[in-house]
């Protein structure tokens, strides 16, 4: 009989026992194979169960064709008894061939698009086909079940993503490095950052070992510990020897301690040899679960160990665990999650007794205290024994999940059953009958790219509401929103390890019912392919449709197109940014809906979504549908000519009446004064700052700073002999028009795309000192720089909010510009949350000491920057009469 025992020490009075019951066996009545058949229907949507060390073999979805070969490729393998077939749904079959073996029985998974088939084989096995289970037992108090948190899968640590960059414990090698540790590179992420595991030997202990050190092999009996990957750590210790190993997370670009909300950590493979014991002691946790009966190891918590009394109080809780039976190596496990009764070697017993568990909260670091004192002085010295660590184990809670089975009909506000809700027209107002109160909309092909990767849902939470209820139903909630208001038409892709396109360019209904049969799959994130497919697919639509990529994820790019996956991958993320780029480059728009789990960055998000079109979720999955109305919105656009606003003077976007020289205005420029000949350089900020918290299409760049250079070029060549440069800048430069007349420089605005990113001032002053250099001497000579934030680019590409070198810079070059080049620096700066007047006003030209007002102008908002023009116009403009008279 298994008892385990669970402390919540956060109740402080409150033990909890979980006691689990004998095994039993029980045999479950099956079809008999009696008539000669080559297989039996055992059960209609059901299948294979995953994860639990039974599963031999699966086909990719939609292969092999026909259940006989599926059939057959079961009975290729010597023991497999069960396998699984994809389930008709209309004319297709669907899922894929998957087969078990006997221990599968008793435990198979209920799904709606497999059926479950028994292998006929023409001999007898000595399996029976039983059933294995264990009955969890709890007591009366209510905090038993509640002890020890569920942590979601997708928030896990593991080391079977790691990588072993480090390895150096206590300075005894293999690796040579300083740091005298052992790191694990990527155990897992904190906010969408990756975090190693690094062990180093307590300052004042001492370490000694006879084995390797690293990862355990699996399979493994020897537990060598020194294999290059695996799902344990191991760290070998010379017998009699003492020691306390430090357990610190670490970012993996910063080196710095994070601290990590919650996570489990437990131990494995407490036993003994002949000669030496093992003894572990930890503090610091918050819950401990282990074997309350200490059958096949002993476990005290608290007071109970001289270990644990010798703890200061401010090392929290404690637990002590002492080796008590022999073990061989064939008793190792094998994966964390797969504990339980062994017998090899004429050794019988449960390694799940052996273990124990603890869960941490906000914890950056902690200790574990490691024994191997002798049972006998001979031998004892010699060899070495292993600490077998991980993360999650079969001693962790799981979490209660939701099925994925919704009410049959669920009325919406328009009491439609299973409907949208109100349909978003592309004026943004809400109705019931788009198509008697929306104004028309623009047709549009869309392609939604959905992230069925690991994070989502881990395979062993039964019916992953995430994939089947949430994702899912936020895809069919858009595709019935936007098919109310416009001619659409949608593609399905979905991506894990691989992208797979479901469903070509179709009408909506057969999206649907795409979505509906789709089938949640794991691995990896290819979000570079899913971009790939989705772009190839929307090129194929007719060239009157808008184009819209909506890609829904929770990670980051974890795989390329070496298929190279992992966990921290930057070529992962600098091809999903390549293909984003020649996405928007064909004219398609991207939407990316990110969801805040574990793997979230927000970062490499916003890159890869178009200007305006980033959206986030701040919970779980189920907050997705509070997102489908901006989404919607977002791929809306009315059907609407181009309209005529006449300014002032009746001209059609014009730019009202001309700034004279001499200080008048008039809608004639010829009645003006002659003015003073200019070349003007104009540099628009494009950073990231401009269109972050923007709508869609970002109105900031693409009417608002983009309206405002046009018009002051249009004002300024109607009073003066004008020519005109355009540098644009975020973190790169380009000088997009060299100096020429007013209408090409108008023609290279209006063809500017927003391109996001840092701010490098320095290097658009330095563009557009280099051009106006190029001006003719009796030119005067301006610089207007237009931007919304201070330099966060050097000239070494050094980048952050908080770069004096990017300052210090953009300051150096203005007076280049100013006093080498008498180039006269106009700023003209917006208020956002990245503002900085003092370093705007710095840049710009004029000395007040001397009488010389500051060519500096600011305006609270991006749509109040036409109320500078006049100001700008007049600075640029002066009389022939008053240059000679100077």
């Amino acid at each position: 009989m298994k008892k385990f025992i669970t402390f919540d020490i956060r109740t402080l009075t409150c033990v909890a026992l979980v006691i689990i019951a004998c095994l039993t066996l029980r045999v479950k009545a099956e079809p008999e194979c009696n008539n000669g058949e080559d297989y039996v229907l055992l059960k209609s949507q059901s299948r294979c169960p995953k994860n639990i060390g039974v599963s031999l073999f699966r086909t990719p979805n939609n292969d092999p064709k026909s259940l006989d070969v599926c059939a057959g490729i079961c009975e290729d393998y010597p023991n497999c008894d069960y396998f699984t077939y994809g389930s008709v749904v209309g004319d297709k079959r669907y899922g894929s061939c998957i087969g078990c073996d006997a221990g599968a029985a008793g435990k198979f998974t209920d799904i709606a698009v497999f059926d479950l088939y028994k292998l006929c084989r023409s001999t007898t096995t000595e399996g029976l086909g039983l059933g294995l289970e264990t009955t969890p037992i709890t007591s009366d108090d209510s905090e038993a079940d509640a002890a020890i948190p569920c942590i979601p899968v997708s928030m896990d640590l593991a080391f079977s993503t790691s990588t072993l960059v480090e390895n150096n414990l206590g300075g005894l090698g293999p690796d040579d490095d300083a740091s005298n540790a052992i790191r694990y590179r990527g155990v897992g992420t904190v906010d969408g950052e990756s975090i190693d595991l690094s062990i180093t030997v307590k300052d004042g202990e001492t370490y000694d070992r006879k084995g390797g050190n690293g990862f355990s092999c699996a399979g493994d009996t020897t537990s060598a510990g020194d294999c290059a990957s695996g799902h344990f750590g191991s760290i070998n210790m010379l017998s009699g020897e003492s020691t306390t190993l430090n357990f610190s997370f670490i970012g993996t670009e910063s080196g710095e301690l994070v601290n990590v909300p919650e996570f489990y950590f437990s131990v494995f493979d407490i036993d003994q040899s002949n000669s030496v014991y093992e003894r572990y002691g930890i503090t610091g946790f918050d819950s401990a679960t282990y074997d309350i009966d200490n059958k096949e190891a002993k476990f005290t918590l608290g007071e109970g160990s001289d270990f644990c009394i010798s703890q200061p109080a401010s090392n929290g809780n404690c637990l002590y665990a002492e080796s008590t039976n022999i073990g061989k190596g064939c008793d190792n496990p094998i994966r964390p999650d797969e504990i339980g009764e062994f017998n090899c070697l004429n050794n019988q017993g449960d390694s799940s007794l052996r273990s124990f568990l603890v869960y941490y909260k906000n914890t950056n670091k902690f200790e574990v205290h490691w024994e191997n004192p002798c049972r006998v002085q001979k031998n004892c010295g010699k060899n070495g024994r292993n600490f077998l660590f991980a993360f999650r184990s079969g001693l962790a809670p799981v979490c209660e999940t939701l099925p994925p089975v919704a009410p049959a009909c669920v009325p919406d506000e328009c009491d439609v059953c299973d409907g949208p809700g109100k349909y978003t027209c592309c004026d943004g107002t809400e109705t019931c009958e788009p198509e008697t109160t929306c104004p028309p909309s623009q047709p549009i092909s869309v392609c939604i790219a959905l992230d069925e990767s690991g994070s989502v849902c881990h395979e062993d939470e039964e019916g992953c509401p995430n994939w089947n209820v949430h994702i899912k139903g936020f895809a069919k909630n858009l595709i019935q929103g936007l098919d109310g208001v416009a001619n659409s038409e949608f593609a399905i892709v979905t991506f894990a390890q691989f992208s797979e396109i479901d469903q070509d360019l179709s009408i909506a209904s057969d999206a649907l019912n795409t979505i509906d049969v789709l089938e949640y799959r794991d691995g990896w994130t290819n979000t570079q392919e899913a971009i790939d497919q989705c772009r190839m697919e929307l090129e194929k639509a007719s060239t009157d449709r808008l184009k819209y990529m909506i890609l829904v994820t929770d990670g980051l790019p974890t795989n390329n197109k070496a298929n190279e996956p992992n966990q921290i991958c930057s070529s992962c993320k600098d091809e999903a940014r390549v293909e984003a780029k020649d996405a928007k480059d064909a004219d398609i728009s991207i939407i990316s809906v990110g969801v805040n789990t574990a793997s979230f960055n927000e970062t490499i998000l916003r890159e890869l979504a178009s200007p305006g079109m980033y959206f986030s979720v701040t919970g779980g999955f189920d907050e997705l549908y509070k997102e489908i109305e901006k989404v919607n919105q977002a791929a809306n656009r009315c059907i609407s000519e181009e309209t005529c606003v006449p300014d002032e003077c009746g001209v059609c976007n014009g730019p009202g009446e001309y700034i004279c020289c001499d200080g008048s205005q008039s809608c004639n420029p010829e009645d003006c004064p002659r003015s003073m000949p200019v070349s003007v350089c104009i540099a628009l900020d494009e950073s990231g700052s401009v269109c972050k918290d923007d709508g869609p299409d970002c109105p900031n760049w693409n009417v608002h700073t983009k309206g405002f250079a046009k018009k002051l070029i249009q004002g300024i060549d109607g009073v003066s002999d004008a020519q005109f440069a355009v540098v644009s800048f975020a973190r790169k430069i380009t000088l997009d028009q060299g100096l020429s007349d007013a209408e090409s420089a108008i023609q290279t605005i209006n063809a500017l795309e927003y391109r996001d990113g840092w701010t490098n001032t320095q290097g658009a002053i330095e563009a557009c000192r280099k051009e106006l250099e190029n001006a003719p001497d009796d030119h005067l000579t301006y610089l207007v720089l237009v931007t919304d934030g201070f330099p966060t680019v050097d000239k070494d590409n050094n980048i952050g909010h908080n770069c004096n070198s990017c300052i210090y810079q953009a300051e150096d070059e203005a007076t280049i510009a100013k006093e080498d080049a008498g180039i006269k620096i106009i700023s003209v700066g917006v208020r956002t949350s990245l503002y900085n007047p003092a370093v705007l006003e710095t840049l710009a030209s004029g000395d007040p000491s001397n009488g010389e007002p500051k060519l500096f102008f600011d305006v609270t908002d991006f749509d109040e920057l036409d109320n500078t023009i006049e100001d700008v116009n007049r600075v640029t403009n002066i009389c022939q009469n008053d240059a000679a008279s100077a």
